[in-house]
């Protein structure tokens, strides 16, 4: 597949190397393209909005030739930045699937895999006995959306996070969680990069999250900061604990990754 300005001309195919694929939008639907012969179809595209220009002047779009060169296409196309949106604006969109907003704009994740899941889910159980017990405040998970910046917005999807009842009761209610909480947990993927993981580090801990949890499920290690910097390296054979959000817990680290 070969990438002009933002389309996709898939060249290497015989059969359809006179289309050229185009993500865009129109009345708000967004759509997918194909110049060369006419293709649409609806589905979610996020990405920059293209705007399309008759090739040959005529009541419609209408294709000068079945081939068109890659000076042809780059000057029928003109790609315009998507505007920024704000946190209050992705909640009103409902369910897109996994995705954070970064600066006003939509990054789409992956779904999670199975030992993402069942790591969260004991997590969830161990933390949930202990706050419910000492009615300490409340365990949320799921990629809970929490603000970490303004103008423009950023929502960071945690995988897991522990807040007091006396920051919640601070929080707007019914939105994303716009008050730090005590504790954040990102449970790495495969795919999950170090430089984006220090990034979402800096922002969590800007806003006044006081503990991050890294938990890495293939090399069985759990990674504990109080700052950006600062951090202590778990192994299967050390107990978690956090005396200065949650006193009294502690949990053997193996336990997670049995």
């Amino acid at each position: 597949m070969d990438f002009v300005k933002g389309c996709i001309v898939p060249s290497a195919s015989p059969f359809f190397r006179d289309l050229i694929f185009c993500r865009g939008k129109r009345g708000g639907i967004s759509f997918l393209l194909g110049v060369g012969s006419w293709f649409w179809g609806t589905g979610i595209r996020e990405g920059p909005v293209i705007k399309l220009y008759p090739i040959v002047q005529n009541d419609g779009f209408e294709q000068r030739s079945h081939s068109m060169t890659i000076q042809e296409m780059t000057t029928a196309f003109e790609i315009e930045e998507s505007p920024l949106i704000s946190g209050e604006e992705l909640l009103e969109m409902g369910d897109i699937g996994p995705c954070e907003l970064v600066e006003g704009r939509i990054i789409k994740m992956s779904p999670t895999k199975m030992p993402h899941g069942k790591i969260e889910s004991r997590l969830d159980r161990k933390l949930s006995v202990f706050v419910e017990k000492n009615n300490l405040g409340e365990i949320m998970l799921g990629e809970i959306g929490l603000y970490t910046h303004r103008n423009p917005d950023t929502v960071r999807a945690a995988d897991l996070l522990y807040i007091s009842r006396e920051r919640l009761a601070k929080a707007t209610p019914g939105g994303f969680l716009d008050v730090a909480p005590e504790l954040v947990v990102e449970i790495m993927s495969p795919s999950d990069r170090w430089g984006m993981v220090r990034k979402k580090l800096r922002e969590y801990f800007e806003v006044g999250v006081t503990v991050l949890l890294v938990i890495e499920p293939d090399e069985q290690v759990i990674s504990v900061y109080r700052s950006p910097t600062e951090f202590q390296e778990l192994s299967i054979r050390d107990t978690l604990k956090m005396k200065d959000i949650l006193p009294g817990f502690a949990l053997p680290v193996a336990d997670l990754f049995a």
